[in-house]
């Protein structure tokens, strides 16, 4: 099995190491590639960190793990345009002989019928939705896809296609409220509100190319 974890990642932080981990522990996948969207046609207006820097952040993120099964990839961030997951799995699924498993977080998947060609997807790769909202239906999704969906929760198999929604004990930590806590570190003269639940690597590589300026993101 191999896992593709994409997302913005606007920074990584310890919420998306800790799926990683749960991934790696419970599922145990031959590989697991972190993909850093280049642009994301669902967040337009939405400015933060380049996609070089994302991915950079993600790799030192990462490699506290020290699991060769563990990579990250550019090939959303070398993509020119906005960034779309049917495109990125069917390269991928001419390059592995392997299964796919798509991991993506509940959030995400509360828009995942907008996203391009979602039943494409879903012949692609196996769903694998990590609960972070709390009103978040598997049904609901289901329904919207016109799946049929019996049991919430627990993985559905219907005409191939494979979803499932697990509990992980997702750590709370908003990508959205550690730019709005950076921001306030630059504004700060003391520099002591160091924002918490981003690897010191990570913290270091942001402080070092002055990321998340009040000027930088909105």
């Amino acid at each position: 099995m191999i896992i593709i974890c994409g997302g913005t990642f606007d920074p990584f932080h310890d919420g998306h190491l800790h799926v990683v981990r749960w991934l790696l522990a419970h599922l145990q996948p031959s590989q697991l590639i972190v993909l850093p969207a280049s642009k994301n046609p669902l967040k337009d207006g939405v400015q933060g960190a380049s996609g070089e820097q994302r991915l950079e952040m993600a790799r030192l993120a990462l490699e506290t793990l020290k699991d060769s099964r563990v990579a990250t990839s550019d090939l959303e961030i070398k993509r020119t345009g906005p960034s779309y997951t049917i495109d990125t799995l069917r390269a991928l699924s001419a390059q592995f002989q392997e299964g796919l498993t798509l991991c993506i977080g509940s959030d995400s998947a509360l828009s995942f019928p907008q996203w391009r060609e979602p039943h494409a997807i879903l012949k692609i790769a196996k769903l694998l939705i990590v609960r972070r909202e709390p009103v978040f239906s598997l049904k609901a999704l289901s329904a919207a896809l016109s799946l049929r969906c019996a049991i919430d929760n627990e993985e559905e198999l219907t005409n191939g296609v494979s979803v499932q929604l697990v509990e992980i004990g997702a750590l709370p930590i908003s990508a959205t409220r550690l730019r709005g806590e950076i921001a306030e570190y630059w504004a700060s003269s003391s520099g002591k509100n160091e924002p918490q639940g981003i690897q010191r690597s990570v913290w270091l590589y942001i402080k070092d190319n002055q990321l998340y300026t009040r000027s930088s993101f909105r």
